[in-house]
């Protein structure tokens, strides 16, 4: 014998407002987006200045490196001979404000992020986000749609 359920929901017009709310704002997220991407920007910058990937420090630069760079005797940062690499990269909105990006034009970009086995450069990876900023975004995407 089927027997049947009835469901009445108490308060819908409640939730029913909430899930407008979260439409509209996820309809215009511009503000949201921009703020994580400073999020993501200064996680990577970070990478920079602690010198180390998602697995520790990055490898030391090799002898012949530091003989090489301009600075002399003053501290010999790594990926930061010139700060061109640094510099190059940008937060970015992609649109329609569905992705955030970090973004670098500089050509040997990719090969100190992965590395270069042919012509022994270690993997140095700079381009990836800590458990930290990640959970901060998470919560600012929490507020954004709680306000």
């Amino acid at each position: 014998m089927l027997s049947r359920v009835k469901i009445a929901l108490r308060g819908q017009e409640a939730l029913i407002t909430i899930l407008r709310n979260m439409s509209r704002k996820a309809q215009d997220s511009s503000q949201l987006m921009a703020r994580l991407a400073i999020l993501g920007y200064k996680d990577v910058m970070s990478h920079f200045s602690k010198q180390e990937g998602p697995d520790g420090k990055w490898a030391a630069l090799k002898m012949t490196t530091i003989k090489r760079r301009r600075l002399g005797g003053k501290r010999h940062k790594i990926l930061q001979d010139t700060g061109l690499l640094r510099a190059s990269v940008q937060p970015t909105v992609e649109s329609p404000r569905r992705a955030v990006i970090a973004i670098t034009n500089v050509k040997y970009a990719a090969t100190h992020h992965y590395g270069d086995k042919r012509r022994n450069i270690p993997t140095r990876p700079y381009m990836w986000l800590s458990r930290r900023t990640v959970d901060t975004m998470l919560n600012e995407i929490k507020n954004y749609f709680r306000r």
